[in-house]
């Protein structure tokens, strides 16, 4: 095995500064800028004006990921955690517990899938 001093070792490449990244050459904006922009952007939908939708949905076994792909499929930009917390904050403590042991229930059919 050579000794260190003698590698073949590119000088410039143990002194050469790594690479810029290409997120430092993103435009900056002042926050005036971006208050501007912010107040041009339509609203977004509120995931509570589909709590309905979400119970009727998950009445009939869907997962919470069924239910953003469908409402997606209907133009409705969802993310799947957004629809589970807002449901789950909409249950009544009854109903909470209902839809935990539904969730339970679930997940116990889908390890038995791997097996």
């Amino acid at each position: 095995m050579k000794a260190t001093s003698e590698l073949n070792v590119n000088p410039e490449l143990e002194t050469s500064k790594p690479p810029i990244s290409t997120a430092s050459k993103r435009p900056t904006f002042s926050p005036q800028d971006l208050l501007a922009m912010a107040e041009e952007e339509e609203d977004q939908q509120e995931v509570a004006e589909y709590v309905q939708v979400i119970g009727v949905l998950r009445d009939k076994s869907f997962s919470y990921r069924e239910i953003s792909n469908w409402l997606q499929d209907r133009g409705v930009q969802m993310d799947h955690n957004a629809i589970y917390r807002a449901y789950m904050k909409s249950l009544r403590r009854d109903e909470l517990a209902q839809e935990l042991d539904q969730q339970e229930e679930e997940a116990r059919e889908e390890s038995q899938k791997d097996w």
